[in-house]
């Protein structure tokens, strides 16, 4: 298995439940309807989180909303969220805004950078959420600070290929990746709001 950082991305994930597609890179790990602690402890539950030991994390996952929430008001929710929740682990917002994902920009989108400090690791991560059919999905990924810059373009690779609806790629176009990999090879889960 590669590292991840020569590999190409084009290997899609379909989730029937939740009417979505992404792309993640091939000889990465998944878990699907994966619940894990964040680094302060609280656990978090998510879609699928694709991962390598080597390079780092990408995760999905979503939030039921109440009615007719605007992007920025649960963007502002959950940014505040962060600050307090890892104001311990040193964290540092390095940049923030609005942006768009999804295959021509279909959807729009808030993404926040971070650092933060985690078992004496720096780790560099960008939350980016975007509102679909009354839920809240939030695309978290992660890796270490050193690795990040090498990492960015399968990051941004997958995030611009996600897809909802009759936009998603159908189930029999999906590959079968590898699942449940040995527990010394599990992802550093990084942080969740």
């Amino acid at each position: 298995m590669t590292n991840g950082l020569q590999s190409t991305i084009k290997h899609p994930y379909v989730n029937t439940v939740y009417g979505l597609s992404i792309d993640f890179p091939r000889g990465w790990w998944m878990n699907e309807n994966y619940s894990f602690k964040t680094v302060n402890g609280d656990q978090q539950n998510a879609i699928v989180m694709f991962y390598s030991a080597n390079v780092g994390t990408i995760t999905v996952s979503a939030n039921d909303l109440p009615p007719n929430p605007s992007l920025d008001a649960v963007f502002s929710d959950a940014k505040n969220t962060l600050i307090e929740k890892y104001k311990a682990y040193n964290l540092i917002i390095l940049r923030e805004g609005a942006t768009t994902i999804g295959t021509n920009g279909t959807y729009d989108a808030r993404f926040i950078e971070v650092t933060l400090t985690a078992d004496n690791k720096l780790l560099k991560e960008e939350l980016v959420y975007t509102i679909h059919d009354g839920k809240r999905y939030v695309l978290t990924i992660s890796a270490p600070a050193d690795q990040y810059p090498s990492a960015l373009p399968l990051f941004q690779k997958s995030i611009t290929s996600l897809a909802f609806g009759s936009d998603a790629i159908t189930p029999d176009k999906a590959v079968p990746v590898p699942t449940n990999p040995p527990p010394s090879q599990n992802p550093n889960t990084g942080i969740q709001a």
